[in-house]
C-alpha cells in the first residue's frame, strides 16, 4: 500500500500507433458512446466494446489518420453539447420555478384576502351575537314596581 493512489483513473492509454488508438475509458459508458457518434458523424471508424463483462471499463478504438486529435475534437464536441443542454435544462427550469413562484405568490395573496374575509365574518357574527345578547338582556329587564296585567 505505498504507491496507493486516491484518486481513480479515468482512462487508460490501450494501445497508439500512427493510424490507431484505443483507451480504456473509467467513467460511465455513456460518454464513450457520445464520442463515438460524433467521430462516426466525421466519418471516422470508431467503435466501442467492453473487453470483460466483470471488469470496469469500456474500450475505445479509433482509425484515422490523426486519431489523437479526433478524438480531443470530438470529446470537446461532447463537451460543448452538455454544457448547451445543461444550458437548456437550467433556462427551462428557471422558467418553470419562476411560474410555480408566481403561482404562489398569487395563491398567498389569495389566502390572505380569503383570511382577512373569515375574520371579517367572524367579527360581524361576533358583533351580531353581541347585539342580539344585549337586546335580549334589555327584554328580560323587569321594571320597578307593580307588574302590568296582559289582556
Amino acid at each position: 500500500m505505498e504507491n496507493y493512489n486516491k484518486e481513480k483513473e479515468e482512462f487508460k492509454l490501450i494501445t497508439k500507433t500512427n493510424e490507431d488508438v484505443e483507451i480504456e475509458v473509467m467513467v460511465a459508458k455513456e460518454i464513450p458512446n457520445l464520442i463515438r457518434k460524433k467521430l462516426i458523424e466525421k466519418h471516422i471508424d470508431s467503435y466501442i466494446y467492453n473487453p470483460h463483462p466483470l471488469l470496469n471499463g469500456i474500450r475505445l478504438h479509433i482509425c484515422s489518420q490523426n486519431p489523437i486529435e479526433d478524438l480531443i475534437e470530438a470529446s470537446n464536441d461532447v463537451e460543448k453539447d452538455l454544457k448547451e443542454f445543461k444550458e437548456l435544462i437550467n433556462k427551462e427550469f428557471m422558467k418553470v420555478k419562476d411560474e410555480e413562484n408566481k403561482e404562489e405568490k398569487i395563491e398567498g395573496v389569495r389566502e390572505e384576502k380569503s383570511k382577512e374575509k373569515e375574520t371579517e365574518k367572524e367579527e360581524l357574527h361576533i358583533q351580531e351575537q353581541n347585539i342580539t345578547h344585549q337586546s335580549e338582556n334589555h327584554q328580560t329587564k323587569r321594571k320597578r314596581g307593580r307588574p302590568q296585567k296582559k289582556i
